[in-house]
Parts: structure tokens; C-alpha cells; sequence
């Protein structure tokens, strides 16, 4: 990864200090911690991203203890003082370390079953490679932090001067959008046809969908996003090779926001502020469908 705009720092060594301080980390979670890949097809997954020449970070594949041991590592280091809030997530990627971690053994809401119980081996590729869309990114700034410094961008997003998400839609809606492509490109099966929001405002394709305990599909927010990039890429046929390019440098990232902008006037920059949340993507997506319906 390629580090930028040191300088803002005010300490031309610490970048040094900082790199030394994140590989420790790194080496600690790498060493102490097996990752359970045993039934994943990891060269499919690895195989998907060497064919769009994006570069996999390392993965970690674990479950709610590795999660714990994780977190120990964490505080015992300084880094990631806030990673409870992490514990309940599917997979999340570490930028500073990069490292794409995922809890095989996620649990449902009825807290017995698991993700991967109820929708195979599969859905856990798909949720891998979710979060190692977000490591492809070639390009990332560092701003200080309380404790210490962190990441302030990587690929569409950026963390504002206020601490606010900026760029997330995108960010998000890239990696979702890449999960169902890999899904689409496997050899199982995808479910078809369409499904209700549980407010009854939106259609969501069912392959954006896992299912619950009860065979019911559900979605999480970044799938309304991965819905409204591929509308986007459905209606531009040259938007997912400027999406792919936009990973592997900081002028190729921002040819892909010139070229959204200049084929949707000021779509890229009405949506950048969108909040990260169900209501945010859900508003962001529906504003694209009325661009793909006065299309066509």
C-alpha cells in the first residue's frame, strides 16, 4: 500500500514508526491466529480478483473466539481501541494492517445458526470477497488520531474534517456490487427474481439477498447499494472497467469520478455525502432508478 500526504503530520519519521508499528500488529494477528479456510474455495476467490488484476490483502477467516484474541492483540498494541463495535459484523477490512477479516461462524438473528448453516460455504466466499473489494484500494491517506494515527481514505471513502462518512455509497456500493459478481460468476446457484423491502419501498434483486433461519431472504444496507452501482453499470457498459481501474491509482480514481459525473451530471458529487445507513442508500438507489427509467 501507498502511503500519501505525510507531511501534514509534522514528523517526516513517523511514517516509519508507523509502518514498523502496523506490520508488529500484523505479525501478531498473522502468528497467533489460524485461519479456518477449510471448505472455502480460496483460489476462487483469490482467482476473481487476479482476473481483474486487483490485488488481494491478506485474509483472516476466523470465528468469535479468533475475534477475541484479535481484540486482546488490539488493545494490548493501541490500535483499533473501538473494536467491540466490529464483533458482530460478518467481515470487516483493517486498511492499516490490511487484513480482510471474517467470522465463518456469524451467527443469525435466532443467535443459533450460522450465515453459513443456512446458505452454504458460498455465501462466506461472497462475504470474503465483500471485504476484499474494499482492500484493492491502492491509495490511502493517514490522519492523527488520540491514540494513534489511522486511516482518513481509502478507495471512495474518506473520513471529513467533521468525522463524517464521505464517499461510503460508493465505497460500499463497489464492494457489495463485486460480492454478487463473484456469486454470479461461481457455479452455484443464484436465486432469481425480486424481493419487497420490509418497508415496502423498494425491489431488491434476490441475489443481493441471504437467507434467515425461516428460508426468508434478507439484506443488509451495503446490498441497496451494490443494486444501485450495478443499475449504474447496466445503463454505462465502460463504468465497471473505470470502477476496477479506480482501485490501482490515485489519477485512475479520479478519471472514474470525472466520468461518472460527466455521464450523469453531478451524480457522482449528490451522492458522496450520502449517510451510510439503510435510509441513506435506499434514498441514493431511488434516486438512480429514476435515472434508469428516463432512460429508457
Amino acid at each position: 500500500m501507498k502511503f500519501h500526504s505525510f507531511t501534514e503530520l509534522g514528523n517526516l519519521e513517523f511514517p516509519n514508526q508507523m509502518e514498523r508499528k502496523y506490520q508488529k500488529i500484523k505479525s501478531l494477528v498473522t502468528e497467533n491466529i489460524q485461519s479456518q479456510e477449510r471448505g472455502l474455495d480460496m483460489a476462487r476467490v483469490r482467482g476473481f480478483f487476479e482476473n481483474y488484476t486487483l490485488k488481494v490483502p491478506e485474509i483472516v477467516v476466523t470465528d468469535y473466539q479468533g475475534l477475541s484474541q484479535m481484540k486482546k492483540i488490539f488493545e494490548e498494541n493501541n490500535y483499533m481501541v473501538g473494536f467491540d463495535s466490529y464483533l458482530n459484523n460478518i467481515g470487516t477490512y483493517l486498511p492499516e494492517i490490511e487484513i480482510v477479516v471474517v467470522n465463518r461462524h456469524h451467527k443469525l438473528s435466532s443467535n443459533i445458526l450460522t450465515l453459513e448453516e443456512v446458505n452454504g460455504s458460498i455465501a462466506v466466499e461472497g462475504f470474503i470477497v465483500h471485504e476484499v473489494a474494499h482492500g484493492t484500494a491502492s491509495l490511502c491517506g493517514f490522519c492523527p488520531g488520540p491514540e494513534t494515527p489511522h486511516i482518513s481514505r481509502t478507495g471512495f471513502w474518506e473520513r471529513g474534517n467533521q468525522n463524517e462518512d464521505i464517499g461510503a455509497f460508493w465505497e460500499e456500493g463497489f464492494a457489495e456490487y463485486m460480492r454478487v459478481k463473484f456469486l454470479e460468476s461461481s457455479e452455484t446457484h443464484i436465486p432469481q427474481g425480486m424481493m419487497i423491502s420490509p418497508d415496502d419501498e423498494i425491489r431488491l434483486p434476490l441475489k443481493f439477498s441471504v437467507m434467515n433461519e425461516l428460508k426468508e431472504p434478507q439484506v443488509f444496507d451495503s446490498s441497496i447499494a451494490g443494486y444501485a452501482l450495478e443499475c449504474l453499470c447496466n445503463m454505462e457498459p465502460l463504468l465497471l472497467a473505470k470502477l476496477i481501474a479506480s482501485r490501482k491509482s490515485e489519477s485512475n480514481r479520479d478519471d472514474c469520478i470525472n466520468f461518472i459525473e460527466s455521464r450523469w451530471e453531478g451524480l457522482y458529487s449528490s451522492l458522496k455525502s450520502v449517510n451510510p445507513t439503510y435510509n441513506g442508500f435506499k434514498d441514493a438507489l431511488q434516486k438512480i432508478l429514476i435515472l434508469v427509467k428516463n432512460e429508457k
